[in-house]
This record gives C-alpha cells, structure tokens and sequence, in this order.
C-alpha cells in the first residue's frame, strides 16, 4: 500500500457520500458571512447623540467624543430636511445650511433636529372681539423706537492705574535706614521713607557746590537774545543744572538747602515719598543691596479707584465713553457710587468674548477696596429699532412666536427672529413689520386655543 490511502471514509462502517466535504465548506461559508454582515444593516445609519454629524453605516463609538452610536432613520429616505445649523452664541439664529452668523460672523454649527423644527404646530384663531374683552384681551402696534438697554453685570474694583507710584532706587547702594514699615501704610507726599549710603552720589553733590556762587562758582550771564527766566538771587546756570540733577536722583528740596547750608556732601541719599497714598507694594529690608532700577516700594492713591467690568460681546458695539454707571458693592450694603466709563477695550478677550470696559469712581471715604466684588448697572440709549413689548413674545419649542391680527378677532402665530432687549421690550428682526398689531394679554387663551386647533386638523388628516 502506498503512503496515501485512498480508502473512502467511513461511519459505523459504512462509507461516506463523496460530497459531504463539500457541503460542509458551504455551510461554514455561510454561517461566517452571516455573522460578519450583523454590523452593517443595509439601510441602517448610525449617529452621536452629541454630535449629529458624526454618521456611520456600523454601529461604533463617536471619534469625537467616544459615546456609543445610536441608530437614526435615513433623513434622505424619509424626505426630511436637512441637519439645522445654529450659532453659539446667537441661537436664535438658525439656517438650514452651513454658513456665518450674521451678527457675530462666527461659524454655524449643525445641531440636532429639522431646520424647520419649531415645536407644537399652531393654527389661527378666531373668536367673538366680546369673548376677548372679557378675557382682558389687549392689542398693540409693532413701532421704532430707541431701544434702552439697561445691564447688571458682575465687577471688581482695582486701583486707578494712574495714580499708581512705584518707587526705584536710580542709585548703587545699601539701605541704611527705613522710615516706613509695612504695606497699607498710609504717607503724605515729601515724607521720608527710606536711606540708601551710596558713594556714586558724592560727586554730584561736589559739582554742585563747585558751581555754587558761595563755594567759588561763576555767574553765568544769558545770551541776549534770549529772556532769561525769572532771576533768582545768587544762582548760575551752572547752579541750575546741577540742581536739576540732584532731583533727578531723588534728592529732596530739603536735602538740597541741607547740603548748600553746610557745604558738605552727604554720602546717604534720603528718599521721600513722591505722592500721598497707601503702600501697595513693600519690597525692601534694612541693610539690603540696591541697584539702578530696583522696584523698592509701590504707592497707591485710593481717593479715586476704578471699577473693571466685562461687558459680553452682543453689548460691546454699543458702549462709549462717558456712559453713567452705578456701582454696588456687595460688602456695603445699602450704598451706591455712581461713575462714569472711562475707556473700554476696542477688542474682544477670545476666552471670554467680552470686552474690559473701567469705571471711574469717587473714593474719598476710602471705603472701596482694591479686589472687592461689585455689581455694576449700565444703561444707555441704543439706536432706533423695530420693537414690540415682552409681554407680547411667546416662546415655545426653542421658538419665539407672537399673535398678529390679521382681522378684528382673528389672530395668527408668527414665528420672530428677535435681538437686543431692554426696558421692557424687544427687538424684533424678522416675522413683523411696522404697523402690525400683535396680542399683548391673554396670550395663555389664545395660545392654548390655537394648540388645540392644530391637534384637531392633525387628528382629522391621520383618519
């Protein structure tokens, strides 16, 4: 016999049928393309409860965000609208296409549902003018007018930066002396506050008594085509100027008479304070080593102080300088401080999308403190605009609606497009024109009598 056998199988000793093999490949083919083909169902899409333009034809998890697919019905087999696209920070703005917003421009982001979504359906209404006087029905026209906008915002106090004085040692030396101890001490402009011994300072002060008329200096006579300032008794220029250089290295007036009464140069410079204030900032010990351009102390007046309010970016074009301002501080009670706006930034912060707008305020009680939280109140006058009152806006389904008469006792829903509100009405961008009365009270009646029309007409057609 040889190495292969060509013997048929056998079962129970009986042989085989030849095609068995064959059959059971067929089988097996079958049974792993059915189970493979379970994930991808011919007509099934998939899609992210989270982000609607992720789809897929298999279920999975979202690329984005890694929640799990969810199925959805085939929107171009249904017959269906398309995605609705919206704008993040104006979402009454929708479009049924990609594109920009068109007040803030930024990009417009698919959300889920039909752009032509609105809610419940709403039908007209008509009824006795009688039934809706008795129900404390009101009208009143759409109309331009100026839109007062009033605003309460959240906001800080900080220091008005002009009124802050750093103090820096213009010298190369050490602190011998300090006159002050703390921060949030309070000093008067000319008081002393610190000493620095420095040897760079002697020869300045040699020069000027040199020039000095009672140490051997020469009067200095003006060309004359010049008018001379006003003349003062015994001074050069040469005087003059190495005056003008001792103040700019922070001598006072009173170290100056010190050292031209005594003829003698003094090797500790006494600094003292340049303004009236509070120590804000204390950066300097006795006996420590000072160099040109050391930040020593910070001094900050506080009988003026500036509140920093963030307006949001829908307000932003409206703001100007000088807008009154009422500023409440939450650690007063009881108390306003009326102000002023003093600048505001002409940019938008792209974290916040705001911008920083600084109130002027009078601190002469010295209550308002740098870091308090307050709350601000801004009101201005905006541009003349299309506008109906609050009262007269519905809004349901993620939509704003309003009742037109169209005819006496006949009332019809008008989808709105709305903008900027205040002082108790609206701005009104699309659905009205001017002239158009609209149902102001008793919007809960004709608002339920219009939902319920519209159920009977779905009822009728669904028969």
């Amino acid at each position: 016999m040889g190495f292969f056998s060509h013997r048929r199988p056998t079962f129970g000793g009986r042989p085989l049928p030849r095609a068995l093999p064959a059959l059971i490949l067929l089988f097996f083919f079958f049974f792993v393309s059915s189970c493979g083909g379970a994930g991808a169902e011919t007509g099934r899409k998939y899609t992210c409860p989270m982000h609607p333009q992720v789809v897929s034809d298999r279920k999975g998890d979202c690329q984005i965000c890694g929640m799990h697919l969810v199925p959805v019905e085939d929107r171009a087999a249904a017959g269906s609208p398309a995605t609705a696209y919206t704008c993040p920070m104006h979402p009454e703005v929708r479009s049924a296409g990609p594109g920009d917003c068109p007040r803030c421009g930024m990009h417009l982001e698919p959300v889920p549902g039909p752009a032509s979504a609105a809610g419940p359906p709403r039908e007209a209404v008509s009824a006795d003018p009688a039934l809706l006087q008795s129900l404390g029905y009101r009208s009143e026209e759409v109309r331009r007018r100026p839109l007062r906008v009033a605003l309460r915002l959240p906001a800080r106090i900080i220091p008005d930066a002009s009124r802050v004085r750093p103090v820096i040692s213009r010298v190369d030396g050490f602190v011998t002396g300090l006159d002050v101890w703390s921060s949030g001490q309070r000093v008067r402009k000319g008081q002393p506050l610190l000493k620095i011994y420095s040897l760079g300072i002697l020869s300045l002060q040699q020069q000027y008594l040199n020039s000095s008329p009672a140490y051997g200096g020469k009067r200095f006579q003006p060309p004359p085509n010049r008018t001379p300032a006003a003349p003062v008794e015994g001074a050069t220029e040469g005087v003059d100027r190495s005056r003008l250089r001792l103040k700019d290295w922070d001598f006072s007036d009173e170290q100056i008479a010190r050292i031209e009464r005594t003829g003698v140069a003094e090797e500790t410079l006494e600094m003292a304070s340049p303004a009236s204030g509070f120590i804000t900032a204390y950066n300097v010990v006795p006996g420590q080593r000072v160099a040109p351009g050391d930040l020593l102390l910070t001094l900050t007046d506080l009988d003026r102080v500036w509140a920093e309010v963030d307006v949001y970016e829908r307000d932003a074009p409206l703001l100007r300088e000088g807008l009154p301002v009422t500023v409440e501080v939450s650690a007063i009670p009881g108390r306003t401080f009326p102000g002023r706006v003093r600048t505001f930034q002409r940019a938008l912060d792209p974290e916040t999308r705001t911008s920083r707008v600084l109130v002027d305020l009078e601190n002469q009680e010295g209550l308002l403190l740098p870091g308090m939280l307050a709350t601000a109140s801004l009101e201005w006058e905006g541009p003349e605009a299309l506008v109906v009152t609050q009262a007269a806006v519905l809004r349901t389904g993620g939509k704003e609606y309003a009742f037109r008469e169209s005819a006496p006792g006949r009332l019809e829903p008008v989808p709105l497009s709305l903008g900027r509100r205040g002082d108790g009405y609206v701005e009104v961008l699309g659905g009205l024109r001017e002239g158009d009365r609209v149902a102001a009270s008793a919007l809960f009646f004709v608002d339920s009598e219009s939902s319920l029309r519209a159920a009977f007409r779905q009822a009728e057609g669904s028969r």
